[in-house]
């Protein structure tokens, strides 16, 4: 295989090639292209904020907000003594 490699590279003639007049130009406008044309976008995370400062209203809404049925089992309740419940033991 090494002998092959070598008999290879002997008969291997090199090719001149032109390039054309404009190629350096072409060849730059490429490389500004790559380097300087990709433009990183940034996140808006704008309406990521929104939202949570929408559900932190909501929940601060939801904890101090005065629910009906908490005033009622307040209301329902009643003091309950011994003599109450047993005739035995009224005073």
């Amino acid at each position: 295989m090494p002998q092959d490699i070598r008999d290879s590279v002997k008969k291997y003639k090199e090719e001149k090639v032109d390039l054309s007049a404009n190629h350096v130009n072409k060849f730059e406008a490429l490389l500004e292209k790559e380097l300087h044309g990709k433009k990183k976008t940034k996140i808006n995370y704008k309406w990521l904020s929104i939202a949570a400062t929408v559900a932190l209203l909501v929940s601060i809404c939801v904890q101090f907000y005065p629910s009906k049925s908490i005033n009622e089992t307040k209301k329902i309740t009643k003091e309950i003594s011994l003599g109450s419940i047993s005739p035995n033991l009224k005073p």
